[in-house]
């Protein structure tokens, strides 16, 4: 009981900071990011054990607002530790909550690129479209780097797998 009130206080501490990076005011990030911790998703997690799932949870809204800062600040370091908070859900073998967090990096990445390309279309190689590709290049570049250590492991056991020779059908 204790790890899943720990699980849920970093969970919403997680949301608090998010909601600060994209501009909310304290008393706003508070009552949401609490809001956000006690809704049906998070209480399946915890009633059925998923700890691990729950810890994902937490490490989701930090990889997006670490993304969004780098993208805001332009700075690398904080595309350096989303990719690494990114690697954890990974590494912990929370794959359902990193699809969840591939598919909100990916869109945010998507939705930003696009911005940025309509913003400068006139000069496509301007600093700003150089540095956004700079950093989302180090991300996912980190991110695998460090996810290496379990991703071809699990490619090479995928290859020699019974589920690879039998289909399913």
């Amino acid at each position: 009981r204790m790890l899943i009130f720990i699980h849920s206080l970093s969970a919403a501490f997680a949301l608090f900071i998010l909601f600060r990076i994209l501009g909310l005011q304290r008393s706003t990030s508070f009552f949401v990011a609490i809001a956000g911790v006690c809704n049906q998703y998070i209480m399946i997690f915890a009633a059925n054990g998923w700890f691990e799932e729950l810890f994902g949870v937490t490490l989701l809204p930090l990889t997006v607002g670490l993304l969004w800062l780098a993208f805001m600040k332009n700075k690398i370091k904080y595309a350096i530790l989303a990719a690494f908070f990114m690697s954890l859900n990974f590494l912990m073998n929370s794959y359902y909550v990193f699809h969840y967090n591939v598919i909100s990096i990916l869109w945010i990445q998507a939705v930003f690129g696009i911005h940025l390309l309509w913003k400068y279309r006139k000069n496509i190689f301007f600093n700003q479209v150089r540095l956004f590709i700079l950093i989302v290049v180090s991300f996912w570049a980190i991110f695998i780097g460090i996810s290496a250590i379990k991703l071809v492991p699990l490619l090479e056991f995928r290859a020699i797998s019974a589920r690879n020779v039998v289909p399913l059908q």
